[in-house]
């Protein structure tokens, strides 16, 4: 046996790989948080880490179960020791209700705090105008956010999507 792991095993290889993963935590049977990604790496050790690949979509609930919010990336990962969420790459995150998205190019989201936050470039569109500034922390739901530094111009206009 001993000489088959040594032959197969690769001490790097994640623990599971899982294609078309998709998660929903629920509690006192509501929905709050659900996850969905087209391939998923989870590794055990040294810490429990999920690696979200080929796209990740989070859908944030609100108390009642109602869908609030959805978080797009092409990539990221979820430590389960901190609770964290790292998300990359053509990151959006869309208020339904408000009809607006924070554009980024990554985000941070403390699943403990419901929070997101980022230090890098961010646009937020609304149906009224363009905002611009240097990281930005906002609930999970994406109804209030704080620019760290705004910045430039933006744009106010009835055609504005």
């Amino acid at each position: 046996m001993n000489e088959i792991q040594k032959v197969t095993f690769n001490q790097d290889a994640p623990d599971e790989v899982i294609e078309n993963f998709h998660v929903t935590f629920i509690d006192s049977g509501v929905s709050k948080v659900e996850i969905f990604s087209n391939l998923t790496e989870v590794y055990n050790k040294p810490e429990s880490i999920t690696l979200f690949k080929d796209s990740v979509r989070v859908n944030f609930f609100s108390p009642n179960g109602e869908l609030t919010s959805t978080l797009f990336a092409q990539s990221g990962n979820v430590n389960s020791t901190t609770g964290k969420m790292f998300v990359q790459d053509s990151v959006r995150l869309y208020n339904i209700e408000k009809k607006q998205t924070l554009e980024s190019e990554n985000l941070y989201w403390n699943q403990k705090k419901k929070s997101i936050y980022t230090n890098s470039p961010v646009v937020v569109k609304t149906p009224k105008a363009y905002f611009y500034g240097d990281g930005i922390q906002t609930t999970q739901e994406f109804s209030e956010y704080t620019f760290l530094k705004p910045r430039g111009t933006f744009l106010l206009n009835d055609s504005v999507n």
